[in-house]
């Protein structure tokens, strides 16, 4: 105690303590006030001594006794934890190949395919292809086909994120509980996004359906690059086809990518033409919205959320309207 009285003189002399601090100090009796310099307490923040309960019988402390000895029983116990669910590489490229074999059936408007739907039938990873190679022509060739098409089909803009939205492959995983070298290769795939920067689970692509997911992870780079030469290029494209409907994600990090080209100067921002007020949507969708946008212009972005001084977790409750252009409208929640 005579060590944190001499402290406490120290640091008050040296002014490192907050009158705050030293008011906790003397309350609680580390210090005398008396010890201390040119210091004297609010009488507001006195020490208040709690009256005595009256106490008729021994029930309260026997229910007091009873807690300590409950609390004293559990110590020392190894906390029960949720048994890890052990999955195999057959049971993964199975989970993977039945969305891409789903993902094909909703997305055939992209190569005109139509895919028969056989009672009981199971959707194949290879009926998958057939989009990929079209969108890999489209979108990773030269910005100029992708905007063409998305002019003359705006309806395609939809078609093509249902089609490549990482969304689904990152529920198969997504149950921490899961082990095995498979899933965590398709964990680092999905959180890296380039088969470039596998490293040690590069394994993983010589199974089809995961190469065909890496070449999904490249495509779906493309299209927001796509997306955010559009905008500050064509941006009349753009509105016309998000004025058609997009997915939730998308259309909040398109708004958000919007406001943040319209903060800088230097920006060469597209035509201004009306806009409106939106208040910002529920913690999830926002989420996922920031990190699509950093995807779209990181840097902007970055530098519009810099000022604030918060990380994405915080920025959701430090901005509550966005500006939307006019014709652009919030998908309905699901």
């Amino acid at each position: 105690m005579k060590v944190i009285q001499q402290l406490t003189q120290h640091f008050w002399d040296q002014g490192a303590l907050s009158p705050n601090q030293v008011d906790y100090l003397v309350v609680r009796g580390y210090v005398h006030e008396e010890d201390l310099n040119n210091y004297q307490l609010e009488p507001a923040k006195e020490a208040k001594v709690a009256p005595l309960p009256d106490f008729d019988s021994l029930t309260h402390w026997e229910e007091r006794l009873e807690g300590s000895c409950r609390r004293l029983a559990g110590r020392g116990k190894k906390r029960s934890r949720k048994p890890e669910l052990h999955v195999t590489t057959d049971q993964v490229l199975e989970r993977v190949g039945a969305e891409l074999g789903r993902r094909a059936r909703r997305c055939s408007a992209l190569t005109k395919i139509e895919h028969p739907r056989l009672p009981g039938g199971k959707p194949r990873w290879q009926d998958y292809l057939p989009i990929a190679r079209r969108l890999r022509a489209v979108l990773c060739v030269d910005f100029r086909s992708a905007v063409t098409l998305i002019a003359l089909q705006p309806q395609l803009l939809a078609e093509m994120w249902r089609a490549i939205d990482m969304l689904a492959f990152h529920t198969i995983v997504g149950d921490r509980r899961l082990r095995g070298p498979a899933a965590n290769a398709l964990r680092v795939l999905l959180r890296v996004g380039d088969r470039r920067e596998l490293g040690a689970y590069g394994w993983i692509l010589k199974y089809e359906p995961l190469r065909l997911l890496a070449d999904l992870c490249h495509i779906r780079r493309r299209f927001l690059s796509v997306l955010g030469y559009m905008h500050e290029r064509h941006f009349r494209q753009l509105h016309a086809a998000v004025a058609c409907g997009v997915d939730s994600s998308l259309f909040w990090a398109l708004v958000l990518v919007h406001n943040a080209r319209r903060a800088d100067p230097n920006a060469s921002f597209p035509s201004r033409g009306g806009e409106y007020k939106l208040l910002r949507p529920e913690r999830d969708v926002w989420l996922a919205a920031i990190g699509l946008a950093r995807e779209i212009d990181g840097q902007r972005v970055a530098e519009w959320m810099t000022p604030r001084y918060l990380p994405a977790e915080r920025f959701v409750l430090a901005i509550s309207h966005l500006d939307c252009p006019d014709g652009w409208h919030v998908p309905p929640t699901v």
